[in-house]
């Protein structure tokens, strides 16, 4: 697709537009968005260990999912896209992405212990208040970095929930 070429090149655009965070405590915040690949959504139980205990906290969840695929998954609160919902110039021409960015979260989590320029593009042009990931080099759009010493899923989102347990209001 030739769309996934311009990737790069708006996500850096996208962290240069001036957005408003704001990063308030995690038990005060109501609107949770997840992001990971379709392989991390199927691999394990994590992912729906974290769903429910977020849902158990009363914040209501939204979660999108990439996959390489045709076949889309909407259930719930959960809904996909793919590289085919790129347009020619690489920006998301489709409903269920821009509706998803445009959403303010409080917190937005890349739940994959990797990334892909799909899930980054999506993690840049959102308006979440604070957009949470996984630690790489170079990355400027995320308001917290998680390093976990294994490649290790499961850990990561252990990780991630602990430093996002320690949260003060912050502005």
């Amino acid at each position: 697709m030739l769309g996934s070429i311009f990737l790069p090149y708006h996500i850096k655009k996208y962290c240069k537009r001036k957005v408003q965070r704001f990063t308030r405590s995690f038990d005060a915040a109501d609107t949770i968005g997840l992001i990971c690949s379709y392989n991390t959504l199927i691999k394990g139980h994590q992912v729906h260990d974290l769903i429910d205990q977020l849902e158990k906290q009363d914040k209501s969840v939204k979660i999108l999912v990439f996959h390489d695929n045709s076949s889309k998954i909407s259930s719930g609160s959960t809904t996909s896209f793919s590289k085919k919902d790129l347009s020619f110039f690489g920006f998301w021409s489709k409903g269920p992405v821009k509706t998803f960015v445009s959403n303010k979260f409080n917190f937005l989590i890349n739940i994959d212990s990797v990334s892909n320029k799909f899930i980054d593009s999506v993690l840049a042009e959102s308006k979440a208040l604070c957009r949470v990931g996984p630690y790489r080099a170079g990355l400027g759009f995320l308001e917290l970095m998680v390093k976990t010493e294994r490649n290790d899923p499961k850990q990561y989102i252990d990780d991630t929930l602990k430093l996002l347990g320690e949260i003060r209001n912050y502005e």
